[in-house]
């Protein structure tokens, strides 16, 4: 058996960019449980790395039958016969089930909690399935299970650094369904728009529509067309609310529990870092939404998209400067807007809108 060697094509299908996304959905709420072990960071940081690159993968396999349809994955891997189907499910299913065996092997040494966090590595790998396998492109609410799927998996990583259950646990569950709520339900629906094969779409569902307003053409070759959406008010400013309010209240709730006070001087770090995200998710999330409400290319909406998830997440991990974590903040900064900027330029030739 012979398998194909290129490792874009492979980085392409596996969505390798987003790799961050997954990694810190696990190392904050380890870091914010207490965990600073060096060794369990790091391979947090591999393992997760390892265990994005297989699930995305999984979620490009399972979805071929219906992204064949859609013009705007002509050129993915699997859609321009780059990789054959049959060597992507071997690579895929045999890494999946290695990442998931490292995963239970870390969580056997280290979890203080090793029921719970089984559990929700369980419940991950179910979740992540149901979606993958079906309901993703078969129910309108696909955003129930990938939401489930990845708040089981910030369970996971709270519970491989701790055995309490409080507030704070519920508080960081919420922040990581909303934020898959919004990802999912808004922004890939949203994208999914231009394929004909989304039947169960549920923008489409509601009213949404998307109209071609212009086109460029230079020697009868379209160069970029120029798009127009008609999305019903209550659900765009629902998921405004969601995005920019919601998740920043418990983000904002979640600093006085682990101490934040506005009389004490060692918060100050906290304060500055916290409201320079705010600005830059304010910015994101205002981007996304006003160049909805008016033409636009669907490379725009994507780069949109990539902002919008990536000040999230670094949004959500200026908690850590509460902790006296500050530089590993920093650095996490540094490494996820560094992986991801230099992988949509490797893979996608864009800085931060994969052309997925």
């Amino acid at each position: 058996m012979v398998i194909e060697v290129d490792i874009r094509a492979w980085l392409q299908l596996f969505r390798a960019q987003s790799a961050p996304a997954t990694v810190l959905s696990i190392l904050l709420p380890y870091l914010l449980g207490g965990g600073r072990d060096p060794l369990v960071i790091i391979a947090i940081i591999v393992i997760g790395t390892l265990l994005h690159w297989f699930s995305f993968g999984h979620n490009s396999l399972m979805d071929y039958w219906y992204d064949r349809e859609d013009p705007n994955k002509k050129h993915h891997p699997l859609e321009a016969g780059t990789i054959r189907f049959e060597h992507a499910h071997q690579v895929i299913h045999y890494g999946m089930v290695a990442v998931t065996i490292a995963l239970i092997i870390l969580t056997l040494f280290v979890s203080p909690a090793k029921y719970l966090a089984l559990a929700f590595l369980i419940l991950y790998c179910v979740w992540g399935h149901a979606y993958n396998d079906g309901l993703d492109k078969n129910t309108s609410h696909s955003w129930i299970s990938i939401s489930a799927c990845f708040t089981s998996l910030a369970l996971y990583g709270w519970f491989l650094a701790t055995d309490t259950i409080n507030i704070i646990t519920i508080l960081i569950a919420l922040w990581a369904f909303l934020t898959i709520f919004y990802q999912i339900a808004w922004e890939g629906n949203l994208k999914d728009l231009w394929n004909p094969a989304e039947k169960h779409n549920l923008l489409r569902r509601i009213g949404v529509k998307l109209k071609l307003a212009e086109e460029t053409k230079i020697n009868d070759k379209i160069v970029y067309l120029v798009w127009r959406l008609e999305i019903p008010k209550w659900f765009e400013r629902l998921m405004y609310v969601i995005r920019l309010y919601v998740n920043t209240i418990i983000v904002a709730i979640l600093s006085v529990l682990y101490g934040f006070s506005l009389t004490s001087t060692n918060n100050v770090s906290f304060l500055i870092v916290f409201l320079f995200m705010t600005a830059l998710k304010t910015y994101a999330i205002w981007g996304l939404h006003n160049t909805v409400k008016k033409p636009f290319r669907r490379k725009d909406l994507l780069e949109w998209f990539g902002k919008a998830e990536a000040f999230e997440f670094y949004h959500f991990a200026t908690l850590l400067f509460l902790l006296g974590l500050g530089w590993l903040c920093l650095l996490l900064l540094i490494y996820g807007i560094g992986y991801f900027v230099l992988m949509n330029k490797l893979l996608w030739g864009s800085k931060f809108g994969p052309r997925v």
